[in-house]
């Protein structure tokens, strides 16, 4: 799924796509949608509409709006982004591309390509129970403000995560990070470990999905060092238990100390800073990969054992897995330790 901006290559195949019947009570044509853009540029405002592509098949249609655009905005339309107008053609509902190109539209307005905001917002009709619930999987809630007597719900863009420990930067990964992060996952020296030994194999457009899901959250983090991007890092977090893990992804970069460091700044961050903050944190390493497990042990991870078989690599071999868990409060004793220890070695 990909965005691709609306100009003379591709007005005409969009204002062919169409919603069923049933729905256009509930959304404008694109051809009105593409005039009111035209309109609101023309009187200083800001409409960037955009196509939804498939393979290179048009699949839908959307508009994003900045800042105030009508007299009957909603006060929180000030500064902020709109999700103007979204559809997907009749032909393709039901296939969940709803659900992805939504993704991929929050995550373009997470650039923030016209100015800075706080949030972004959307308007839909009160008897419109799938726009709530789809809005509503991805953390839009519905205020008390209405536009145009449709109900307004909110989704705040998050702020980017930035921990550093010197010149070693874990930063949120954005769009700018996608070349990159699909150069690495496409890369089968990087990705060994992981079981593709092949690399992904994937397509920039699905990299750049991939991307997309896990940034929104904020919970897929750059690696970088003196400024130089060298690994990634992610988490899952669920019920007070956050997954991990960790790519050290350029080789000039590795056994030189750094995986530990970047441990401890994500360990600092799920445990203390995080909202919700987590009360364990567990990993898993390949069985083969005995500096990985050397690396967590020393760290202070608690080896809890080894699963036989637990997957299959691109090359057809079982793979084992070694499981690691690291408690909060096992860890905040051993950083006392730690700085009780740097004391007494300065006195």
């Amino acid at each position: 799924m990909e965005l691709r901006a609306v100009n003379g290559n591709t007005l005409w195949e969009l204002v062919q796509l169409r919603v069923k019947p049933e729905q256009e009570a509930f959304v404008a044509s694109n051809t009105e949608s593409i005039l009111e853009a035209y309109a609101a540029e023309k009187d200083g405002g800001t409409a960037l509409p955009f196509g939804l592509y498939e393979q290179g098949e048009p699949v839908g249609f959307c508009m994003l709006g900045y800042d105030t655009l009508d007299e009957d905005d909603p006060a929180i339309a000030k500064g902020n982004y709109c999700l103007w107008r979204f559809m997907v053609d009749e032909t393709r509902e039901g296939q969940g591309l709803g659900k992805r190109a939504l993704a991929m539209i929050l995550f373009h307005i997470d650039t923030l390509p016209r100015g800075p905001a706080s949030c972004c917002w959307v308007s839909y009709v009160p008897e419109n129970a799938a726009a709530k619930r789809l809005y509503a999987a991805f953390g839009f809630t519905e205020s008390e403000e209405t536009c145009d007597g449709e109900t307004v719900a909110l989704r705040p863009i998050l702020p980017r995560v930035c921990l550093q420990d010197g010149e070693l930067t874990l930063r949120s990964a954005g769009e700018e990070d996608v070349p990159l992060l699909h150069k690495w996952w496409n890369d089968g020296a990087v990705m060994a470990h992981a079981g593709f030994p092949n690399g992904l194999g994937q397509t920039m457009e699905q990299t750049r999905e991939d991307v997309a899901w896990a940034a929104l959250k904020r919970r897929l983090f750059l690696i970088e060092y003196a400024a130089t991007p060298i690994g990634e890092m992610g988490y899952s977090l669920r019920d007070g238990a956050a997954e991990i893990g960790i790519k050290i992804c350029e080789s000039t970069f590795q056994n030189r100390g750094l995986g530990p460091r970047c441990l401890k700044l994500l360990c600092d961050y799920l445990f203390y800073t995080h909202a919700p903050q987590a009360e364990k944190i567990t990993l898993n390493t390949n069985l083969n990969n005995r500096r990985a497990q050397h690396v967590y042990e020393k760290f202070g991870f608690a080896r809890q054992g080894v699963c036989r078989s637990v997957f299959q690599d691109q090359l057809g071999v079982l793979q084992d897995a070694v499981e690691y868990t690291l408690a909060k409060d096992a860890y905040g004793s051993m950083q006392g330790q730690r700085v009780m220890g740097a004391d007494a070695d300065e006195l």
